[in-house]
């Protein structure tokens, strides 16, 4: 975890929730996951398409 710390307040960088999950092509939910991933950007608007 990153802290930078100014003054009396304490910044965060990385976020308690976000741990790795393994994504394994036997799962029920790969494709699901994949499809996440390589849409992410898309919908935060640094790309138009998934494949760029």
């Amino acid at each position: 975890m990153a802290l930078l710390i100014k003054g009396n307040y304490r910044f965060q960088f990385c976020q308690h929730e976000n741990h790795p999950i393994l994504l394994d092509h036997y799962s029920d939910n790969y494709m699901q996951r994949l499809q996440y991933l390589h849409e992410n950007p898309v919908r935060a608007g640094f790309v138009w398409q998934p494949e760029e």
